[in-house]
């Protein structure tokens, strides 16, 4: 059954109507007062405060970024306790930057035009870290962002498939929300003031809103993003605090959606009247002078995980993660710089390494930036954000070279010790783990472990599949697929699907074709034999015993390319094809080996398939199920790490193939 949003409250927590907007919270009223009082210091120290969930690091006193610790694990277990499956843990490192002035932020925001955008604070998702940037002026602004962009982790690993518009209708509904009472109330669904006016302008109809997906012009073009994110909010806020059964509704309409439901018919049937009768409570609702929202009272103080104690950072350090910082928003030249000072001043500091091999990596230097992740690695075995980027890094840049795996294996192992609950590093790790037959059994568990972390990554089923794919399970793998390629609001995982579909169909006819040469190869020998009144007996070709000869794909042999001078040609299954800009790798698995040959580009290599498959395509990225092929390379004269030549032609072959 699909899973969907459910705002229903837990025992300990009643809803109080409140008429109204504008009320501080504690952290607010707090940051009036700390940023008068900040320090003149042209050096400022830099301070790093842990939980289990978030690293905050500023250039503020210990108590300072305490308390926004404490104050985001609230939010966090406010949020987590109304929404089904969001108390489930973050499973990145969360990284909280925070400045005690805007103008301090300008090194490490994101540049337009060659100045510094003007920001209060931002959020960046990457592959290793998610991060956080903030201010003590202006904190409210600030902290819109950054509960924004929380809620968005906590509805992504709760919710299996959420609209675009509920998604991001949730995260601006929780962007309000601050806590009062000393702790003991939060009051969620504070109005948006400059969603309200904009409304007022202008207004989109229903049906077009809730057709929206992450590949609308609405959802990208800056132009268009702010009516959508002004109905979305509003939509979501109206249900939410004026429908009385609005909660039972939404979740009506995500169970719907997620099973391929047209939205508008999802939306008439979870809400009882159709889009266009909708339209006019909500342009009514739009026009009101006056808001509701909703405080939640606790009958004891939000209880938060606490803080570790505060940590003073070498200069190295913190240029280390600054110098990250910057390469996160695209400015290398001051990345690099900060790196070298940090390397400098305090070369024993792993995160100087990490921060550095990240650097390389992103700068396609993948070597040097493996051997500075290999290096962190080896000086910090018990920080997982360390043993993690090495793993994943080595894994997105050798692809599936058997070296490679081996060792990112042994990090993410680290990795999944140190935390239990981050379904990245076990979706990494059951990655690393399918490339070997040995390992694939654990790969099967490491996935189920991601996706009972993070029920709502649908990407972790798509990798669940291509498990069970190599385990033979193609009926179950097939099932799963069909199911993800009808998921409309996510247009990247349909089509994920929907490529595995197709190449698995491939396969099966290509499957079809062979038994049935076989088969009829099999008859017209019987035939022979019966006529020349052969006395042996033969199985059945219904029934083949396991000890019958193998069954050939075809009687005709391809004629294959001849090896040159130089060269030199084995035969396996293309595994995966890793491209960048400044070449393209081939993996190939031949008598349990990965053989890895490249090319400056595709084109340099000659291609020639022998299956008659008029849709046959070459793509990046991970061949399931993978290809029977030819490799043909010409070594190097100077042999280079990871690699064993260049690469001359692929000849791919029918499958079942045998030489």
């Amino acid at each position: 059954m699909a899973q969907g949003f459910s705002p229903a409250l837990p025992p300990r927590l009643s809803a109080v109507w409140h008429n109204g907007g504008g009320v501080k919270g504690f952290l607010l009223a707090c940051a009036a007062s700390l940023a008068c009082s900040l320090s003149a210091a042209a050096e400022p120290r830099w301070t790093m405060v842990r939980t289990p969930s978030l690293t905050v690091i500023g250039d503020q006193s210990p108590g300072r970024l305490r308390d926004v610790a404490i104050e985001i694990e609230q939010f966090r277990s406010v949020v987590a306790g109304l929404i089904r499956n969001a108390d489930r843990p973050l499973s990145l490192p969360t990284i909280v930057f925070v400045f005690g002035e805007r103008k301090s932020l300008q090194p490490f925001v994101p540049l337009y035009n060659g100045k510094p955008i003007e920001l209060a604070g931002y959020f960046h998702g990457d592959l290793d870290a998610n991060v956080m940037l903030m201010s003590l002026e202006g904190f409210e602004e600030s902290a819109s962002i950054v509960y924004h962009e929380f809620t968005h982790l906590l509805v992504r690993n709760a919710v299996r498939s959420i609209p675009t518009w509920l998604n991001e209708g949730l995260a601006e509904y929780y962007s309000g929300y601050t806590l009062e009472a000393g702790g003991k109330s939060a009051l969620v669904g504070r109005p948006i003031g400059r969603h309200v006016l904009l409304l007022r302008e202008r207004y989109l109809p229903l049906a077009e809103l809730i057709a929206v997906d992450q590949s609308s012009p609405l959802y990208n073009e800056g132009s268009k993003r702010s009516i959508f994110y002004a109905e979305s909010w509003a939509l979501t806020h109206y249900a939410l605090t004026q429908l009385p059964d609005g909660a039972a509704a939404v979740n009506r309409y995500c169970a719907a959606i997620a099973e391929g439901t047209p939205p508008a018919d999802a939306f008439r049937d979870a809400f009882g009247m159709p889009p266009a009768a909708f339209d006019k409570q909500l342009r009514d609702y739009v026009r009101r002078f006056q808001f509701g929202a909703r405080r939640f009272e606790f009958s004891e103080k939000v209880v938060a995980t606490r803080p570790g104690p505060p940590r003073a950072m070498t200069a190295g350090e913190a240029n280390a993660w600054l110098g990250d910082l910057q390469r996160r928003v695209q400015r290398p030249s001051e990345a690099s710089a900060r790196i070298d000072a940090a390397l400098e001043a305090d070369p024993s500091a792993p995160i100087a390494h990490t921060a550095l091999g990240l650097l390389h990596v992103s700068q396609q230097r993948d070597e040097e930036g493996l051997a500075a992740l290999r290096r962190a690695a080896e000086m910090a075995p018990d920080d997982f954000f360390t043993q993690f980027a090495y793993g994943a890094w080595l894994l997105r840049a050798n692809g599936s070279e058997t070296e490679a795996a081996d060792a990112a294996i042994a990090a993410l192992t680290r990795a999944v010790a140190l935390n239990p609950n981050s379904a990245d590093a076990y979706a990494w790790l059951a990655y690393a783990q399918m490339l070997s037959k040995t390992t694939l059994p654990a790969a099967r568990s490491s996935i189920d472990r991601a996706i009972d972390l993070a029920p709502g990554r649908i990407e972790y089923r798509l990798r669940w599949a291509d498990v069970r794919i190599l385990e033979g399970g193609l009926e179950e793998a097939k099932a799963l697929l069909t199911k993800l390629a009808a998921v409309k609001i996510d247009p990247d995982a349909a089509a994920g699907a929907a490529s595995r579909l197709d190449r698995l169909a491939n396969f099966e006819q290509a499957e079809a074709a062979r038994l049935a040469a076989w088969r009829e190869a099999q008859a017209n020998a019987a035939s022979r034999r019966d006529a020349a009144g052969d006395p042996r007996t033969f199985r059945s070709v219904e029934t083949p015993g396991v000890d019958g000869p193998k069954p050939p794909e075809t009687d005709v042999r391809p004629v294959l390319r001849m090896v040159g001078a130089g060269e030199e040609r084995a035969f396996g299954f293309l595994i995966r094809i890793d491209c960048s800009p400044t070449e393209v790798r081939f993996h190939m698995r031949s008598n349990n080996q990965t053989i890895t040959a490249t090319a400056k580009r595709m084109e340099d290599v000659e291609l020639t398939q022998f299956m008659n498959d008029k849709d046959f395509s070459i793509n990046c990225g991970s061949r399931i199920p993978p290809d029977t092929i030819y490799l043909t390379w010409r070594r190097d004269p100077t042999p280079v790490a990871g690699r064993a030549g260049v690469a001359v032609s692929l000849e791919f072959l029918p499958t079942g193939y045998v030489p």
